[in-house]
């Protein structure tokens, strides 16, 4: 039976994408504003998102609660210009998107240096103990023990943020870092990896996203052609997929995950197909996102930084 030719790719991932229950609007929503555009500005009239929803499956009444919804959990402030309404980041959730950036378009990771972190939270069960372990967890803190979260290398700016946000100044935790060399500390901690991480499922997952992308991956990689509008498309369910996954991954060092992690290969992945439909997918969005009486403003320099860097 001969392969689907690439944009019978797209329709036939989008189709399977539209059909998940529930939509989860908002979700959808946040990735494309998180992708394509808090780079460029950070506001737009959600008349010119609506096409894009539709194509998804989301209709007009359900993209309109998603954003209220948004806008009371602080993401986005709302205004009216007439008829239109308009969206743009707010402070907090420009935050929530850069840190979100920083795991979702990394490059490969560093060499590790054979530092790790552990976070002790002394006392009973509390409120923001709880939403602290949560938050920890969230940029890749694994449980230790009760009370004990470990991470072999943190990024050092959400860990702040994190500490900053949710603890008490009267109650924050005690902070131990400590440090080696890099082989003694992965015989170590590698012990440690399945008791604090769930990498099994995580790695079905990637398993998962490369089993539904691989092959119009390929096929691109191979000099098939999208039109912009396609482009578009694939770029946001790749991203939308990708990053579910990867905002629930640790992220830890080489050095302390099996061989042919999974989450090697859906990064590549990623990375080369984001690639391959980024040029026009852009054009497709100076065509038709809106921020009044004129399209959005270039995307940043940083912008083309993602994943190692873009070509323009």
């Amino acid at each position: 039976m001969p392969e689907p030719l690439p944009n019978e790719w797209v329709t036939n991932l989008t189709a399977e994408f539209a059909s998940r229950k529930p939509s989860r609007a908002g979700s959808l929503i946040t990735t494309v504003f998180g992708d394509a555009v808090a780079p460029r500005g950070g506001t737009l009239w959600l008349g010119s998102l609506l096409p894009l929803l539709h194509a998804f499956g989301i209709n007009d009444s359900q993209a309109r609660t998603a954003m209220s919804r948004l806008t009371d959990d602080k993401w986005f402030v709302a205004e009216r210009r007439g008829r239109k309404s308009f969206y743009t980041l707010t402070r907090s959730g420009r935050g929530r998107f850069d840190a979100a950036t920083r795991r979702i378009y990394s490059s490969a990771p560093p060499a590790w240096s054979g530092a790790f972190c552990l976070v002790i939270t002394p006392g009973g069960a509390s409120a923001w103990r709880d939403q602290l372990r949560k938050e920890l967890g969230w940029i890749g803190f694994g449980s230790l023990a009760s009370g004990v979260l470990i991470h072999p290398d943190p990024d050092g700016a959400a860990l702040e943020e994190v500490l900053s946000k949710v603890s008490p100044t009267a109650s924050r935790p005690i902070i131990i870092r400590g440090g080696g060399d890099p082989a003694a500390s992965a015989t170590s901690l590698s012990r440690l990896v399945d008791d604090c991480w769930a990498l099994q499922d995580l790695a079905h997952d990637y398993d998962d996203f490369v089993a539904r992308f691989g092959a119009l991956g390929r096929a691109l990689n191979n000099g098939a052609e999208l039109s912009a509008w396609e482009c578009m498309l694939a770029r946001i369910m790749l991203i939308h997929d990708y990053r579910r996954i990867i905002l629930r991954d640790p992220l830890l060092p080489a050095e302390l995950l099996p061989q042919d992690w999974a989450g090697t290969q859906a990064r590549r992945l990623a990375r080369h197909f984001y690639g391959q439909v980024v040029t026009l997918s852009e054009q497709w969005i100076s065509d038709h996102f809106e921020r009044g009486d004129s399209s959005l403003p270039p995307p940043e320099g940083a912008f083309w930084q993602r994943f190692g860097g873009l070509t323009q």
